[in-house]
């Protein structure tokens, strides 16, 4: 049996805020860069076949057709897929950030953190961050849980949920965790504009119902706004950065196998793959 091992010199602790931070900026820059580009484009496109009618029974709505079949895109549908891909990207990046710290402070890390070569299990995460520190720290806070939902629904159903209940709650959870609200004059500095939503432009979360409700057609797929996607990585980032500090107080000195609940599961998972079939 491998006993957990508290290291007092954790390596490279001082990069990985550095490292999650580069690397949050390039997905949040990304992000910025598709939306921003493909609704300029798609505006300059409609623009021009706008001020080139000379048809009466042309408008606008034609013009919207061409431009994107000139294109090749839908801006809105390049926003909502768009924000999906970058919230998977960072609840990811998150994930893999929460291990390193952990294996920075526990050994052996092969054992503890990253089993048979692969990233620790959501209730070992869970467990370290709330049973480990000192200064316990929640999984589900800044709405972590939520962007995870989004982002398993994304990665592993498309976006699609499977049924309404589904779609229910994890817009209850989103629309909990995230402001719907209009841009605030920082995020208007920055690009953001519009609305945040989760199910498309024309779906809202109604709290006194528990659903989704809708003015103008339902969105079979999660169809999320730039300015909803941008307000979930800031939190993603938030998350991060509070779990870092957690480990400030420290970690727990009594961490047996038999009186900690992190260690006692891990220990356990060893035991049951060690005994034959």
């Amino acid at each position: 049996m491998q006993h957990l091992e508290l290291l007092t010199d954790p390596t490279s602790w001082d990069r990985f805020l550095d490292d999650f931070d580069d690397e949050m900026a390039g997905i949040s820059g990304m992000h910025r860069f598709l939306v921003m580009t493909a609704h300029a484009q798609f505006r300059e496109e409609f623009d021009r076949l706008m001020a080139d009618v000379t048809d009466d029974s042309y408008d606008g709505g034609d013009a919207i057709w061409d431009a994107e079949n000139a294109l090749g895109i839908n801006p809105w549908d390049v926003e909502g897929h768009a924000g999906l891909m970058a919230i998977t990207r960072a609840v990811s990046l998150a994930e893999v950030t929460l291990a390193r710290m952990a294996a920075a402070w526990v050994g052996p890390a092969h054992h503890y953190v990253f089993p048979m070569g692969n990233l620790w299990s959501r209730q070992w995460e869970a467990l370290f961050y709330r049973t480990v520190l000192v200064k316990p720290f929640l999984m589900s806070a800044n709405g972590f849980s939520a962007a995870r939902d989004l982002r398993d629904l994304y990665t592993h159903g498309y976006g699609v949920p499977a049924t309404e209940e589904r779609r229910s709650q994890v817009a209850q959870s989103l629309y909990s965790n995230f402001s719907s609200s209009s841009a605030t004059p920082e995020e208007h500095a920055l690009g953001f504009d519009g609305e945040a939503y989760f199910f498309g432009q024309f779906a809202r979360f109604d709290p006194k119902a528990g659903r989704i409700v809708t003015y103008l057609g339902m969105s079979k797929r999660a169809e999320v706004s730039k300015l909803a996607a941008h307000r979930v990585m800031r939190q993603i980032a938030i998350h991060i950065h509070a779990a870092h500090a957690s480990f400030e107080a420290g970690l727990r000195t009594d961490l047996s196998s038999t009186g900690n609940k992190f260690v006692r599961t891990a220990t356990r998972w060893w035991e049951r793959r060690s005994q034959p079939d």
